[in-house]
C-alpha cells in the first residue's frame, strides 16, 4: 500500500493532467473551445512528451508515443500523435462543448474525459513550453481554483448584478455548502476551525451597490472566527439557520465564495452531493468537478420539467375530454387547479411559494441577497413569519434543489 501511495504522490507532484490544462485554456479563451482548438493547432504540443497514467493496482505512469485517432467513420481510425487525436476531437465537438443544449454538452464532456482523461504532461515540460509560460499556466493550475469566466454581451443591469454579487455573506456560503453537500453545519464549522480556514480567506465589507473594501488580515481573521464561533456555540440551533432575525447581524461579513469552495483541506472530506431530489453519497470532495455541477443540476432539472410538463399535458387533455370530472377556466387554461382559491383542493402554500419565487426571480426583489434571505424577506413583507412555513417555502423555491 505504501509503494502505491508513493507512486500516486509522484504523479501528483510531478505531472499535470491534460484535461486540467485544457480547462484552463478554455477559461482563458474569449471564444470557447473553438479558440482552444486553434491555439493548440498553432502550437507544437507534440514536442511535449505525453504520458499515460494507469489508475489500477499498479498506479504506473508510462511514456505514450501513439494514441488512437477516431475519425468520423470507424473504418478510418488509426494511430497517431496526441495533437493528431486531440485537435480533430475538439473541432468536431466544440459546438456541443460550448452549446446551450445541456444533454449534448454533458455527453461531449464525458467523451472528452473518456478519450483523453488518462494523459498527462510533466510539470517541468509545461513550465518550459513557451506558449504556456506566457499564459502563466502553471501558476493558474497551482492556485487550485478556476478563473472567473468572462461573459460577453451582457446588459448593464446584469453587469451591475454580477459585480454586486462578487462577494457573498459568509453565513450563506456555509449554509449553501452544507445544503449542497449534506453536511451538518456545526460539524462543518468545527472542521473549518480545526483547519484554520480564517488564515486562508479575506473578508470584504460592502460600501455601495458594487463597491467593497477588504479588511486587513487581523480584522479578517477576527470576523471569520466570530462567525465560526457563533455557529459552534451549543446554543445555536442549526434547524433554524437563517430564519431568526438575530442572525442577520452577521450579514455584513462577506467573502469570495471560491475561498471556501476551493479550500485545500476540503479535498479529502467525504460528502454527499445533492442535485434536486437526488442524493449521491460518500464522494471525495476533491473528486467533484465543481465547475460542472451547475450544468448537471440544470440538466436534471430540465429533464424533470419535461416529465412534469408531459404528465400535466396528459392530465389537462384528459380533463378537457371529461369536463364532468374537473372544469378549467377557459380563459386561463395554463392555471393549475391547485392554485385556484375556489377549487376544493386548493393548495395555499403552493400559491405562496410560486408568488414568492416570482418576486425574487421575475421581479428581481432583493437582487443583492442570496435565495434564502431574499425569500425570507419577501415572506416577511407579507406578514408570513412562521418559522416552519418559511423554511418550507425557501426549500421548495430554491432553484439549486
Amino acid at each position: 500500500m505504501g509503494l502505491f501511495s508513493e507512486k500516486e504522490k509522484n504523479v501528483e507532484e510531478n505531472y499535470i493532467r491534460l484535461l486540467d490544462i485544457l480547462e484552463v485554456l478554455y477559461q482563458l479563451s474569449d471564444n470557447g473551445w473553438e479558440e482552444v482548438g486553434h491555439f493548440l493547432f498553432q502550437s507544437d504540443i507534440d514536442s511535449i512528451c505525453t504520458y499515460e497514467y494507469f489508475d489500477d493496482y499498479t498506479s504506473e505512469i508510462r511514456e505514450c508515443e501513439k494514441i488512437i485517432i477516431e475519425h468520423v467513420y470507424e473504418h478510418d481510425s488509426g494511430w497517431g500523435t496526441l495533437k493528431q487525436a486531440l485537435i480533430p476531437f475538439i473541432f468536431n465537438n466544440c459546438d456541443s462543448l460550448d452549446g446551450e443544449h445541456l444533454e449534448n454538452k454533458i455527453i461531449a464532456g464525458i467523451e472528452l474525459e473518456k478519450r483523453f482523461g488518462q494523459y498527462y504532461w510533466s510539470k517541468e515540460d509545461v513550465k518550459n513550453f513557451d506558449k504556456f509560460k506566457r499564459l502563466n499556466l502553471i501558476e493558474i493550475l497551482e492556485s487550485g481554483r478556476p478563473l472567473k469566466k468572462k461573459k460577453n454581451k451582457i446588459g448593464i443591469t446584469e453587469a451591475i448584478n454580477q459585480e454586486s454579487k462578487k462577494y457573498i455573506e459568509l453565513i450563506w456560503c456555509i449554509q449553501s455548502f452544507c445544503e449542497s453537500f449534506n453536511q451538518p453545519i456545526q460539524s462543518f464549522v468545527k472542521f473549518l476551525k480545526n483547519t484554520k480556514f480564517y488564515s486562508h480567506c479575506d473578508v470584504y465589507i460592502r460600501v455601495g451597490e458594487t463597491d467593497f473594501i477588504k479588511l486587513n488580515k487581523i480584522n479578517s481573521d477576527q470576523s471569520i472566527s466570530f462567525v465560526l464561533n457563533f455557529f459552534d456555540d451549543e446554543k445555536f440551533n442549526s434547524t433554524d439557520f437563517g430564519y431568526d432575525v438575530d442572525y442577520y447581524h452577521l450579514n455584513h461579513i462577506l467573502i469570495d465564495e471560491d475561498d471556501l469552495r476551493y479550500f485545500e483541506p476540503l479535498k479529502d472530506l467525504i460528502v454527499d452531493v445533492k442535485i434536486r431530489h437526488a442524493l449521491y453519497t460518500d464522494i471525495r470532495y476533491g473528486d467533484i468537478k465543481l465547475d460542472q455541477l451547475d450544468d448537471f443540476s440544470r440538466y436534471i432539472g430540465q429533464e424533470s420539467d419535461k416529465l412534469f410538463d408531459a404528465h400535466w399535458k396528459k392530465i389537462q387533455n384528459s380533463n378537457t375530454e371529461k369536463e364532468d370530472i374537473i372544469l378549467l377556466d377557459q380563459t386561463n387554461l395554463k392555471t393549475h387547479p391547485s392554485l385556484d382559491p375556489n377549487h376544493p383542493n386548493h393548495a395555499p402554500e403552493l400559491l405562496i411559494a410560486i408568488e414568492a419565487w416570482e418576486e425574487k426571480y421575475l421581479r428581481n426583489q432583493y437582487p443583492y441577497q442570496e435565495h434564502t434571505p431574499a425569500i425570507t424577506n419577501i415572506l416577511k413583507n407579507r406578514d408570513i413569519t412562521q418559522t416552519n412555513l418559511v423554511k418550507r417555502i425557501c426549500a421548495i423555491t430554491n432553484p439549486k434543489k
